[in-house]
């Protein structure tokens, strides 16, 4: 957990929530992280945005950080990121609310229900949230049941986000697509990060 960056945590009833604060009184958006626990201590998410601030590749923002077992808010000019399944609920809500302005997508799980999402996407509209797909080039497991859920990925991870990539630009959406050298790994979720959120802040 990045003690020396998160400023509050606090426990509304199903969920737990940690807020990063502004380095400034006005910052310029809101991040909302889904998997809160997944980045705050594996992915060092808290790390990467204070260090993106510092060396002004991004502008000052607020970063909220969800637990997996309760739902984001939201407001203007909102980034929703989340990695894996998450990944694919942050697509989701981004495509469904109309509250985001961009998604950033981790390794999204565009494979569940047979690619279900791709197949079924709205037209984008005039504003409409844009997206950043990260998926690593060896994310290529396929036919395999995920404990303890029992879902059954058919597809690998890189190709249905290739295709996902592909529907989303077919239905008018601004996607910003990144294959990077790795697999399913806190480790090159942290680089893509970095990438991510400067992207996502200037979108």
């Amino acid at each position: 957990m990045d003690e020396d960056f998160v400023r509050s945590e606090f426990k509304p009833p199903g969920r737990r929530i940690w807020n990063v604060s502004p380095s400034v009184d006005a910052p310029a958006a809101l991040l909302v992280f889904l998997d809160a626990e997944l980045y705050l201590e594996r992915v060092s998410a808290a790390e990467v945005v204070r260090g993106l601030e510092a060396q002004g590749r991004i502008p000052p923002v607020v970063s909220v950080f969800v637990s997996n077992n309760g739902p984001a808010a939201a407001s203007d000019r909102v980034v929703i990121i989340g990695l894996s399944l998450s990944g694919l609920a942050a697509a989701h809500a981004a495509l469904t609310t109309g509250r985001f302005r961009a998604a950033v997508c981790q390794s999204p799980s565009f494979w569940l229900n047979r690619e279900r999402l791709a197949s079924s996407l709205p037209n984008a509209g005039t504003r409409a949230a844009a997206f950043w797909i990260g998926v690593g080039d060896l994310e290529t497991e396929s036919g395999v049941s995920h404990p303890p859920s029992g879902l059954l990925q058919e597809t690998s991870q890189r190709d249905s986000c290739g295709r996902g990539v592909e529907a989303l630009r077919a239905a008018g959406y601004a996607v910003s697509r990144r294959v990077f050298h790795g697999g399913h790994d806190p480790a090159c979720w942290r680089d893509d990060l970095t990438l991510a959120l400067s992207w996502a802040t200037s979108a």
